[in-house]
This record gives structure tokens, C-alpha cells and sequence, in this order.
């Protein structure tokens, strides 16, 4: 799991420190999508300043074809999170403005992945 160390705090207050922690997570469902991907609203109060809004996005069963074709062009499997984490950071070097990634992990076999997430 990689998280944006400013962030750390307020994933750890949540549970969202761990990849169990992330598999339990209940925020605001805002989309579930036929039960392989789902994406929650998590809201944090701050005792200072505007509440911290993040967005959960979790791969429960991501398609076995995405995880070959990383394989092949990589030569690793890297999760469908993992894209999203590195395009975003890609965007925004480019001077893009996107939704800041906070946080990413990945369980992947050798040939696919099993589970991944993003926070953003």
C-alpha cells in the first residue's frame, strides 16, 4: 500500500491504513457496479478548517484480461488502481488539475489482480 505521507493521519483515524481496513470500509455508496467495483464518499471533520472529502474507489473483481495485458506490456501485473495512481501523478506533473490520489494498494497473482483501491 502507498500513502501520500500528509494524509496518513486522517487514513489511520479512519481504518484506511490497512488493505482489511479498506475491504471494510462503509462511507456514502455513490456507485456499485454490478458488485466488482464500488466507489464511497468518505467524509473526515477536521477540528480546524473545511472537513477532508475523500473518495474510495475499490476493484472487488477486476477483469483477468486487464491483469494479462499488463503482463504482457509491462511485464508485471499492475492492478487497474495502480493506472489510475500513476496517470493521475503523470496529469498532474503535467500541470493537469486532477483529484489529488491520497493513497493506492494492490493484492495481484502473478498472471492478474485480485483486489486493488485508490483514494482520492
Amino acid at each position: 500500500m502507498f500513502v501520500i505521507a500528509r494524509h496518513h493521519e486522517a487514513l489511520q483515524e479512519l481504518g484506511l491504513d490497512t488493505m482489511e481496513g479498506v475491504k471494510r470500509c462503509k462511507g456514502e455508496l455513490i456507485k456499485n457496479h454490478k458488485g466488482r467495483r464500488d466507489i464511497q464518499r468518505i467524509e473526515v471533520r477536521r477540528t480546524q478548517g473545511l472537513p477532508l472529502v475523500l473518495f474510495l474507489k475499490r476493484n472487488w473483481q477486476p477483469y483477468k484480461k486487464d491483469g494479462l495485458k499488463s503482463l504482457i506490456c509491462r511485464g508485471a501485473v499492475w492492478s487497474q488502481s495502480r493506472l489510475e495512481w500513476e496517470n493521475s501523478l503523470a496529469l498532474q506533473r503535467a500541470g493537469i488539475g486532477v483529484a489529488e490520489p491520497v493513497a493506492f494498494g494492490e493484492e495481484c497473482g502473478s498472471l492478474w489482480e485480485r483486489f486493488s483501491f485508490i483514494i482520492t
